[in-house]
């Protein structure tokens, strides 16, 4: 984790109770960081796609929510603990606190503790410092630190793909240490700006009333500059901090003015690419999520789907995320334009109510989600479910699979299909109707450090093949040895089934104990590498187990 970095900024402030004026101390808060954020720089670090770093987001957030509402501490690692407390009056004795406890309790709250770490981290964080003067505008300023300038944080992004417009910026503030010391008597900034003819001058600016020191931090005081100079600057290109014997302490250089024009690349309706043209399933009064990509998104004045406005609830230069309702079938083009620019549009089209839509399926039981990726075991067999509407117009010519595998169709109904994937291989695993993508996942192979080859019925039993099925006893109990490579790498979280229980695994002697009816999943690297199926006792079919 890298080390935190913390602004303080320094206000005059007069104290009430012996009338003085001091310095008082604050946190700068840069932004708050939206949800959004959050799942996708988590899902960046933990090389996992975002879909599913949202559904575990949410799921703990759930997790953490119903335990603490339910009166219990939780503890986050690296992070801290969270749980409710109470402020109540003090009652003299048990009748009033019974009867009176509603109009004493003052309020519930949620404690938070922060971790050990945590706190270590706060301790070892760099802190820089700012003094405001009394007629500092705090609107438009820019904190600058030559280790960290151009970081979120920043209000002004560096190499932009503009110029920095100068109108609504009172002051570039110059933060760090020793600066007043260092930079007291020379000349330190020199600045090149553009005037309101296009030309770029270049200006050394040194201390007085636009150049100002105090504490850490060097004060340029854009408006005033103007104002004293009649200068007629529009934006600034670049600007260079030096000390006084010359070293460059900060410098930036913006890009130079281009005409910027919003273009789209590519267009994904709810985690589905769309060809230009191509054709979107949807239905009738359902709203889709619209992500368009490409280059200045957000010079965009204009954006429509159809015929209809939008506004965008994300936005960025090359990403912008819409949301829309279709009406009826027919053609939407996506268009993006600025003033006085000719629109850049993206045609697509929405195709019959009622189309093909696929709702999940699942490998050997374990989901493949759409959009995302699905670690396989390479030449192995998966039993394929479909489910969703209008899957009885599918066939084969439908399905786009790895070079090698091949899917082959068992039943088949409008809302269930039953396949079998064979020689499963690394690659894209795509369902398209009509020309318009309707599932989209990539498989990757991967090598289990566990294979299960067979099981037994005892100890010193023969192997059985992992085709044929484990009756339980009569009071619903089975257990079973396993056969194969580093069975002893699996643990009791590598068993799983809908209907089943498992009680005990040895990793030396491959004993599992389990009981009740149903698939037995084995994974491994969150990869089946076996499926057993355990089914109910039947007086007829005996016990199910060796006798020797």
């Amino acid at each position: 984790m890298k080390k935190g970095q913390l602004n303080i900024n320094y206000k005059p402030r007069r104290i009430a109770f012996n009338n003085t004026e001091k310095l008082v101390g604050s946190a700068d808060r840069y932004s708050t960081i939206d949800y959004r954020s959050i799942i996708q720089y988590a899902a960046k670090a933990a090389a996992v796609p975002e879909s599913s770093m949202e559904m575990a987001m949410e799921a703990i957030y759930d997790a953490v929510n119903y335990f603490v509402l339910n009166g219990h501490s939780v503890q986050i690692p690296n992070l801290g603990t969270f749980s409710i407390g109470v402020r109540a009056k003090a009652a003299l004795n048990e009748v009033e606190f019974t009867n009176q406890f509603s109009q004493n309790l003052r309020a519930i709250q949620i404690h938070f503790l922060p971790d050990a770490e945590l706190k270590q981290q706060l301790a070892s964080m760099s802190i820089n410092t700012t003094v405001e003067d009394d007629g500092y505008d705090p609107n438009g300023v820019i904190a600058v630190n030559q280790r960290y300038f151009g970081q979120n944080s920043i209000l002004l992004p560096v190499n932009a793909g503009r110029v920095c417009m100068l109108e609504p910026l009172t002051r570039l503030v110059f933060s760090g240490t020793r600066l007043s010391s260092d930079f007291i008597g020379s000349a330190p900034l020199t600045i090149v700006f553009i005037d309101n003819n296009g030309n770029e001058v270049t200006q050394t600016i040194g201390k007085g009333k636009t150049l100002s020191m105090s504490y850490n931090s060097i004060s340029f005081n854009i408006g005033e500059w103007k104002k004293l100079a009649g200068r007629t600057a529009v934006a600034l290109k670049s600007f260079t901090l030096k000390d006084s014997e010359n070293n460059v302490i900060s410098t930036a250089t913006f890009a130079t003015p281009v005409e910027n024009t919003p273009a789209i690349s590519a267009v994904v309706i709810n985690n589905k690419p769309v060809d230009p043209n191509g054709t979107v399933p949807f239905e009738a009064g359902k709203a889709v999520r619209i992500t368009v990509y490409g280059a200045s998104l957000n010079y965009a004045d204009e954006i429509k789907v159809g015929n209809t406005g939008i506004v965008p609830s994300e936005i960025s230069d090359e990403r912008m995320v819409l949301n829309f309702t279709p009406a009826a079938t027919g053609s939407y083009p996506v268009s993006v334009k600025a003033n006085d620019t000719e629109a850049d549009v993206y045609n697509i089209n929405f195709g019959q109510s009622g189309g093909t839509v696929i709702s999940s399926i699942t490998a050997n039981g374990d989901p493949l989600y759409n959009g995302s990726t699905t670690n396989i075991t390479a030449g192995s067999n998966y039993n394929i479910a479909i489910a969703g509407a209008g899957l009885a117009e599918l066939a084969a010519a439908n399905f786009t699979l790895p070079a090698g595998t091949t899917l082959s169709i068992v039943s088949q109904s409008d809302t269930l299909i039953q396949a079998q994937l064979s020689n499963a291989q690394a690659g894209a695993f795509t369902i398209t109707v009509d020309d318009a993508v309707v599932f989209n996942a990539t498989l990757v192979a991967v090598v289990p450090g566990t294979t299960i080859t067979g099981y037994k019925l005892s100890e010193n039993g023969a192997t059985q093949s992992l085709s044929t099925a484990v009756q339980a006893s009569q009071e619903g109990v089975f257990t079973i040895y396993l056969v194969g490579q580093n069975i002893d790498d699996l643990t009791d979280g590598s068993f799983s089934g809908s209907g089943l229980e498992i009680s005990s695994y040895d990793g030396e002697t491959g004993e599992l104990v389990g009981s009740g009816a149903g698939t037995l999943v084995i994974t491994d690297n969150a990869t089946t590498i076996a499926n057993i199926t355990i089914t109910a006792y039947s007086a007829q079919g005996g016990d199910g187990f060796d006798k020797d």
